[in-house]
Order: C-alpha cells, then structure tokens, then sequence
C-alpha cells in the first residue's frame, strides 16, 4: 500500500501537472491533511493560486514557496510520482484516510496521558466517534457529493481547539464568540461617533496577548496616542490637545504608556494613502495576528468609475488578504 507520504507528494505533483483535471482535491482535501510541512506549504500556494484564477505550474508554485534548487527539485520529484492522473481520487482518499487516524490516534493519545474521569473519558470518545461516523456518512452517500467538502472542513474544524482572537471584553467575546482567524470585521457608524477611538481602544486591548498592527492614515502616531493616554490616564483629551497638563498629569500619562508599552505588542503605522500591495508587504514582515486598518475609504484604491467602486474592490481585495 502507498504510505501516507508518497500518496501526499503524488496528489501535489497531480496538482501541478494537471490543474485542470484534479481542481476537485481543494474541495475534498485541506492544508491541514498534510503531515509533510512542505508539502503542506506546497499544496496551499496551489490553492491560492486556484483560488484566484490564476494559472498553476512549476513557475508560479516556486514563485509562491521560493524558487530555489531545493524546492525546485523537490517539485519535479513529486511530479514525476504521478503514474497517471487517473489515479487520483485514490491519492486523495490515502490523504484523508491518514489524516483521520492521525487525528484518531492523537486524541486516544491525549485521553491515555490526561487522564480524567470516566465519564469525560466516555463522553469524548463518544464524540470522537460520532464525527468519524458522520464523516464516513458524507463521504459514502452520492446525493453529497458537492457537500462533502464542507462536511469535512467542519468535522475538522470541531475537532481543532478553539484559536479564535479574543478582544478581552467579555461582553464582546459573549457575543461574537470570539473573532475568527482570517477574518473581516467592518466598524461601521456615523462620522465623529468614535470609530477611530472604539479601534484604537479594540487594538490596545487586544495586543496584551496578540501581536497587532494599527494601520492609521487619518491620524498621526502622536494623535492617536493622545486619545489613548486620554483614556487611559483620565486626562481631559482638549487639555491634552492644548499641552496644558500638570505634572500630576505628565507622570500618570508617562506611567500609563510605559506600562502599555511592556505588556502590549501594538505596532501603529500611519502612513498615508496605502494601497493593498503595501499593505501586504507590511503584514507580512511584522506578522502579526489582528491588522486595524482606519479606514479603508483612506486607502489608494484602483481606479473605477467612482469612489465606491474603488471601495468595494479594495474590501474584496482585503478579505483574500485575510
């Protein structure tokens, strides 16, 4: 029998070499499913790429994961796997059948040594196998073929631990559940009703445990700043406009920034008219887990007929982004 490797190289190997024939894996399989790191990295840069319509081969698959000999070596090896795409679908059911015993074997793993009472025991293998069961369900029943895609991304999603961002207001999380990882979140409100402060104040609360980035182009560092040791120093923000603080004032507002600064990872960078390529760049080099951006209708858009289409195509370009 092919082992779980060989079978994870062959189906990326089919991706590149036939990206017309074998777009199905992307509803069948996820990056996850993948116990090779590269091939893991390798199988993502071919869904982006599908995902965005754009064309899948040797070329731009280096593009995306570095084109260097080891990569591109590694690249052709796996094609060269591919006896024949005919053969395919049993490549992709290999891949998902080891990734379900690895996930089997892993939470068996976890109850052998956390042991807790029989009861949780029982219960969660209880659940364990109910998901296989309902997994097995969606995949042997024909009438779900389009569904089974979503079937499995959900079962896998039930089964991961709970990576939503927290915002630290309980109130908030209670409500959302959370903000989900990749996505795209709108404050909306009328102008002066205090969005940018609401941000700020979101973004300040969250870098404690989170690495964020505050993209601001409608103030300067210095201003937003201002409305944060406002808050936070209970500092008369006119007066702090003005500069006319006492030195009461001055330390409390030095003590609250210098505590702010040793226990937050807030990044803020207001540089004017950004468009989405420097946006990305930026994202990627300081890596962080939420990005603020106040506001998008600030942003160097693509020319359009008016504003709002502008608008709408930067969101959607934001949300690929995410």
């Amino acid at each position: 029998m092919i082992n779980a490797k060989t079978a994870e190289a062959t189906v990326v190997g089919c991706l590149v070499a036939f990206p017309d024939l074998t777009a199905d894996a992307y509803n069948t399989l996820t990056s996850e499913m993948f116990e090779n790191q590269w091939l893991r990295t390798t199988f993502t840069a071919c869904q982006r790429l599908h995902n965005k319509g754009e064309r899948i081969d040797v070329v731009t698959v280096l593009n995306l994961i570095g084109d260097n000999s080891e990569n591109k070596l590694k690249l052709v090896r796996a094609v060269e796997l591919v006896p024949s795409v005919g053969g395919f679908s049993e490549y992709c059911a290999i891949v998902l059948d080891c990734w379900r015993q690895r996930e089997i074997a892993k939470k068996i793993q976890e109850l052998l040594f956390n042991p807790q009472p029989t009861k949780i025991m029982l219960e969660q293998l209880t659940q364990l196998v109910a998901q296989q069961q309902m997994l097995d369900q969606a995949l042997k029943d024909a009438t779900v073929t389009d569904f089974k895609g979503a079937v499995m991304r959900y079962i896998e999603f039930l089964m991961r631990p709970d990576n939503s961002i927290k915002s630290n207001w309980q109130h908030l999380d209670e409500k959302l559940g959370g903000f989900q990882r990749k996505g795209f979140y709108i404050i909306s409100g009328r102008s002066g009703h205090g969005k940018t402060d609401y941000a700020i104040n979101l973004a300040t609360n969250m870098s404690t445990e989170y690495r964020v980035s505050f993209f601001t182009m409608e103030m300067s560092v210095e201003q937003l700043l201002e409305r944060v040791s406002s808050r936070l120093a209970q500092v008369d923000s006119k007066r702090l406009l003005k500069k006319d603080v006492n030195s009461a004032e001055l330390r409390r507002i030095t003590n609250t920034l210098s505590v702010i600064q040793e226990k937050t990872s807030l990044l803020i960078d207001d540089k004017k008219r950004i468009n989405i390529a420097e946006l990305e760049a930026k994202i990627i080099k300081q890596s962080p887990d939420v990005v603020f951006i106040d506001h998008i209708g600030l942003m160097e858009h693509i020319q359009k007929k008016n504003g709002w289409e502008g608008i709408a195509d930067t969101s959607q370009r934001l949300k690929e982004l995410a």
